[in-house]
């Protein structure tokens, strides 16, 4: 499957998603929308992969829209419309994936950037990251999902205060109000990445999926809903062949495939 302003690499149970106009801070063309609909189906539809990483390139992510587009505008708000839905379609995709997502900052996260970036599991930075919902500076809110996915992430304040303010957050405060998950050397970025995703290759692809799901839906639906999921989910998990497996190795006293604390002092020894 071919892919225009990025590439695809999958090793080891890995997929790497990396945009390549890095240049340009990877602005949200046409083109790298065709692309994210053609990596979400490889997603979607591959059972070898385990974890996916998003890559922005070294010192970029991605900047957010197309503004030569925004400054010819549209005919009609019929036709604005149109453009949101079909642009909006893979942002929820990515945050329903059944496999663990890090996005992998190293520069500017800005507008329908740092949209992407939201729909993330995690968020791996760099000192030179930052973030923000730059849409308020020409009068837009935010989209994408971004107002969705972000008070779920930093809470109601913090949130307000990135939309209302559209100012630049640095990593090391992105961190601070739980916007990002840990911070990396620029040259270490992707090693911290890629052997964070590999640990997920040990687990159970069943277990994530239903888990996602319920912690996804868990910030706006009752107690009860939840527990409902998870009695309808666990029974899935149940019947797995990773269950199973996991079970005879415990009976047989031998060490848990996914382990993360021995699997974490295995990438430091």
């Amino acid at each position: 499957m071919s892919y225009q302003v990025s590439r695809l690499d999958v090793a080891d149970g890995v997929a790497e998603f990396t945009l390549l106009r890095g240049e340009k801070r990877n602005p949200l063309v046409p083109e790298l929308t065709a692309d994210l609909y053609r990596m979400l189906h490889e997603m979607e539809t591959r059972e070898d992969i385990a974890s996916l990483i998003v890559y922005g390139g070294p010192g970029a992510f991605c900047a957010g829209g197309n503004m030569a587009q925004l400054k010819e505008g549209f005919a009609t708000a019929a036709e604005a419309r149109r453009h949101m839905r079909e642009v909006n379609g893979w942002s929820e995709r990515i945050h329903r994936l059944p496999i663990p997502v890090i996005m992998a900052v190293d520069g500017a996260a800005f507008g329908g950037g740092f949209s992407l970036a939201l729909t993330g599991d995690f968020i791996f930075a760099t000192p030179r990251a930052s973030f923000s919902a730059v849409f308020g500076r020409i009068g837009l809110v935010p989209d994408l999902g971004a107002m969705y996915y972000l008070p779920r992430m930093v809470g109601l304040q913090n949130a307000k205060d990135m939309v209302y303010t559209a100012r630049k957050v640095e990593a090391e405060e992105a961190k601070a109000m739980g916007l990002v998950h840990s911070i990396h050397a620029p040259d270490d970025l992707m090693p911290a990445a890629r052997r964070f995703a590999r640990r997920f290759v040990h687990g159970s692809r069943t277990a994530f999926d239903v888990a996602k799901g319920c912690l996804n839906e868990s910030l706006h639906i009752d107690f009860r809903a939840v527990q409902e999921m998870e009695i309808s989910g666990q029974p899935i998990c149940l019947k797995s062949d990773y269950h199973r497996a996991a079970v005879g190795r415990f009976l047989a006293k031998e060490p848990a495939t996914f382990d993360w604390d021995r699997l974490v002092a295995e990438d430091k020894s």
